[in-house]
């Protein structure tokens, strides 16, 4: 008997335990309120590779960029869920091929883009297909990340870019 009320016990603790842990009240789901209003980009980074193939051979260049000299808003309006973005930053990309390092500076880059965007879940989804994941969402700060695929098929080469960014605003 007294088995019986241990294994009851042990049914009811674990049967608690998943009830709690399975509770679907989800109150931190995102609406667009949440992201109204401007946005003030404070970095901009990445990390990614292009990978070139074609007569049985393939090249793989490794990339990092880190962003300088930030000067951008993104906006967002939730009456008509509509963004807008503007402004300018630099990026230092360094590049690593067999070994081999390099470093440029690109300045002057825009960060322009204006349209629709809807929210499924954590994906902040743009009207052109764009994906970014919201990764930390308060009052203050807003931390995007995009991971991002491009292949380009042309002339007999296959090249292949990946992109992981991660994207931080304040307000």
């Amino acid at each position: 008997m007294k088995k019986m009320n241990v294994k009851n016990v042990t049914l009811l603790l674990v049967s608690i335990v998943l009830l709690i842990g399975c509770n679907n009240d989800d109150d931190s789901s995102i609406v667009s309120s949440d992201l109204a209003g401007v946005w003030h980009g404070v970095s901009v980074d990445y990390v990614g590779s292009t990978v070139t193939s074609g007569q049985g051979v393939s090249l793989k260049v490794d990339f990092v960029g880190e962003g300088y000299d930030i000067n951008y808003d993104v906006t967002f309006n939730d009456a008509v869920d509509n963004m807008s973005a503007s402004g300018s930053y630099g990026i230092k990309i360094t590049t690593t091929f067999n070994g081999q390092s390099s470093v440029v500076n690109e300045e002057g880059l825009t960060f322009e883009n204006e349209g629709s965007f809807s929210l499924e879940g954590d994906k902040i989804i743009l009207e052109d297909g764009t994906i970014f994941t919201i990764v930390t969402l308060t009052e203050t700060t807003l931390e995007l990340n995009i991971l991002d695929e491009n292949t380009i098929e042309e002339n007999g080469l296959t090249v292949v870019t990946t992109i992981d960014g991660d994207f931080t605003y304040i307000r």
